[in-house]
C-alpha cells in the first residue's frame, strides 16, 4: 500500500481501490478468492 501513501488508511475509495488491484495482480481477479472463502467456510 505503499504507493496510496498515508491517506490509504483514512480512505476507504483508495483503500477499496487498492485491494482490488492487489486482487487483480496476484490472482487475477477478485473472484478466485471469494470462491475459496466460501467453499471454506469463511467470512
Amino acid at each position: 500500500m505503499a504507493p496510496a501513501g498515508p491517506v490509504r488508511k483514512s480512505n476507504p475509495a483508495i483503500r477499496s481501490e487498492w485491494c482490488v488491484n492487489y486482487l487483480n495482480d496476484r490472482y487475477g481477479s477478485p473472484a478466485p478468492v471469494w470462491e475459496f472463502r466460501q467453499a471454506h467456510g469463511c467470512c
